[in-house]
């Protein structure tokens, strides 16, 4: 949802604005739709340096249905062990303040979390 609100109220003039904001939400939308999200990027490949507002908008308004739709249990765990691995192979991960995956607590309360504010109707 914060997200969602966050790409709503960003203002987008150029071409760059919005590759900085989708630069930002990519990895959600590659969770929730991977298909979706290589068309979007392949759409922001070939902008023209100064597209139409009307083109930015349309882009946006693709992410921010990508981004209103739930994932699963499954693609949450997938993203979180691929930026998991990620951080361990380039060294960011403090070794005393953070815990292995292998405890799924934290998963699975995202997911339920996350299926609760779908059933709501929540963004």
């Amino acid at each position: 949802m914060h997200a969602w609100l966050w790409l709503k109220d960003r203002p987008l003039a150029t071409s760059r604005d919005l590759y900085d904001a989708w630069h930002a939400l990519k990895f959600v939308v590659q969770e929730i739709d991977r298909p979706l999200a290589d068309r979007i990027g392949r759409a922001l490949a070939a902008l023209p340096k100064r597209p139409p507002a009307e083109q930015l908008e349309a882009l946006r308004g693709e992410v921010l249905e990508a981004l209103r739709r739930p994932s699963t249990l499954p693609r949450i765990r997938q993203a979180m062990w691929k930026t998991y691995a990620h951080a361990k192979k380039k060294g960011r991960l403090d070794p005393h303040g953070t815990r292995e995956l292998r405890e799924r607590p934290a998963v699975r309360h995202l997911a339920r979390a996350r299926t609760r504010a779908s059933a709501r109707g929540v963004e």
